[in-house]
């Protein structure tokens, strides 16, 4: 049983960490920051972006690696757990859309 508050989560348009519980409001898991936020650059921006969309896969990228380690000697649980690994790593990145 894990102790984090339970996913999914979601990054926010003010880069606030949210997770949806059932049938509650969101609750902020994270706020997140850039280096300087009183004027901050693209790349700050940008920095910042990328890490809320890291921390708000972090859910399915621990749950990506507990599939994972169960199932590498089924082969069709591996395939299975590699479709929720690549799930979870294309969230992470920013290549879907939550």
């Amino acid at each position: 049983m894990t102790q984090h508050t339970p996913g999914p989560w979601r990054v926010s348009q003010t880069c606030n960490i949210l997770a949806n519980g059932q049938g509650e409001f969101p609750k902020m898991v994270a706020a997140i920051y850039t280096t300087n936020d009183t004027s901050p650059t693209y790349k700050d921006r940008e920095e910042r972006d990328a890490n809320a969309r890291l921390i708000a896969a972090a859910p399915e990228l621990l749950a990506a690696l507990e599939t994972l380690t169960v199932a590498m000697y089924d082969e069709v649980l591996f395939e299975d757990a590699i479709a929720e690994a690549r799930a979870a790593i294309a969230k992470a990145r920013g290549e879907v859309t939550p």
